[in-house]
């Protein structure tokens, strides 16, 4: 059995996994074992991992805990300021563009959040010597 790799999302879309007896997924070491190189998965034929492997979707993997934390709020506030049924009959573009700034409201918080307290906070503990194993970079992953 090759040596475990911490190769991320790209890695585990890109793993075929197997069934046992019963047609249940087997969940053993390796299900989740991954040994794929970042050249391999950039130049995949699975379109699904190499669209993972975008900037932008990498990007919204680091701030994903951050989207978590600030959705709801950004929801309700789109859901009072611009409420959809008001949209219903408009002409497409108006759609699409209620869409994008809808996204926009949903992200911004969420990457101001993660730039302003999520990663000072993880340096500020790491000067103070509480640490963890430390995983390996998603950039290193796809890129």
């Amino acid at each position: 059995m090759p040596a475990a790799s911490p190769n991320g999302i790209c890695g585990i879309i890109s793993h075929r996994g197997t069934k046992t007896r019963r047609g249940r997924f087997a969940a053993n070491e390796r299900v989740f074992h991954v040994d794929i190189g970042a050249e391999k998965n950039l130049k995949s034929e699975n379109p699904l991992a190499r669209i993972l492997c975008l900037g932008p979707v990498m990007y919204l993997g680091r701030i994903s805990y951050s989207l978590y934390l600030t959705h709801a709020v950004s929801q309700r506030a789109l859901k009072v300021l611009l409420p959809a049924p008001q949209f219903e009959a408009a002409p497409p573009w108006l759609r699409l563009s209620v869409f994008t700034l809808y996204l926009i409201a949903l992200i911004a918080p969420a990457a101001l959040l993660h730039h302003l307290v999520e990663e000072p906070a993880r340096r500020g503990l790491r000067r103070l010597g509480v640490s963890r194993k430390p995983l390996q970079s998603p950039k290193a992953t796809c890129s």
